[in-house]
């Protein structure tokens, strides 16, 4: 894999918010595809926004909201 493609890489993953803070402050574009990877990533972005609004909106099953609840209730008492 090429320096240029594995920076393509890295951004598609730092557009998906796959990249831990670390990751993403390791990586470094080459210098001379410096534009063409922020170009990359901006378009990335967009089309990652359009495709989040193309979702059908859909309740998540009553289980499921029970669950996240019952978790984040120990955690939210704490807090307050």
């Amino acid at each position: 894999m090429s320096v240029r493609e594995e920076a393509e890489e890295l951004a598609c993953l730092d557009v998906l918010g796959l990249l831990d803070p670390t990751e993403r402050a390791a990586w470094e574009m080459p210098p001379d595809s410096a534009e063409a990877i922020r170009t990359l990533r901006r378009e990335l972005n967009e089309s990652a926004c359009q495709l989040a609004w193309l979702a059908p909106a859909s309740e998540p099953p009553a289980r499921l909201r029970a669950r996240v609840l019952a978790a984040v209730s120990p955690a939210r008492e704490t807090a307050l």
